[in-house]
């Protein structure tokens, strides 16, 4: 096997995304999250992750959506090597696009075959590839955003009506969910 490789990349004049391209076999990402949105493409292996207390494995050809904060670990499965593309995309970005809601996307599915994104994300991927000149509102950046928002859904991010109390609440029970699925999942 060739040597493992992670390269992390910037397109010239996308300030809002970060490219990764990644060989792997033995090399394991422990339990992190992302503060932007994380798509990305299995090309050669199995890669296999938790993330939001379910395992799932994704195949040549799958999508992988992380949404910003979603707590997940990765490596490769079947002991094989592990090739693919991911892209960290801004939440600036996504957000510009849906300025006059007041929602996030949300991914709905974290292993998705869905042949719009994939067929988004494989255009998107080249352009950025090739060095073209793309910035964050090129029209192949926006249509891979709109391939995304047409795919998925949207949360509610206005917090009105919700006192103090309950905010504080919801992120003890959520902190306290993940601690015990990580916690427990050391011992499987």
């Amino acid at each position: 096997m060739k040597k493992e490789k992670i390269v992390f990349s910037k397109p010239q004049l996308v300030d809002d995304v970060t490219i990764l391209d990644a060989r792997i076999k033995t090399f394991k990402y422990n339990l992190h999250a992302h503060n932007d949105y994380a798509i990305g493409m299995t090309l050669k292996g199995q890669q296999c992750f938790w993330c939001n207390g379910k395992d799932y494995i994704s195949r040549p050809g799958d999508i992988i959506q992380f949404n910003p904060e979603d707590p997940h670990n990765g490596y490769a499965g079947d002991n094989r090597e592990l090739t693919y593309k991911m892209m960290y995309i801004s939440r600036n970005i996504v957000d510009d696009m849906l300025i006059d809601t007041k929602s996030d996307l949300c991914f709905k599915e974290t292993v998705t075959n869905d042949p719009r994104v994939k067929e988004a994300f494989i255009e998107l991927a080249m352009e950025l590839g090739e060095n073209s000149i793309i910035t964050d509102h090129s029209d192949i950046m926006i249509e891979f955003i709109e391939k995304l928002i047409e795919c998925n859904d949207f949360t509610e991010t206005n917090l009105n009506g919700l006192n103090t109390e309950g905010f504080v609440a919801t992120a003890i029970n959520y902190i306290s969910k993940y601690r015990w699925q990580v916690r427990n999942r050391r011992y499987q």
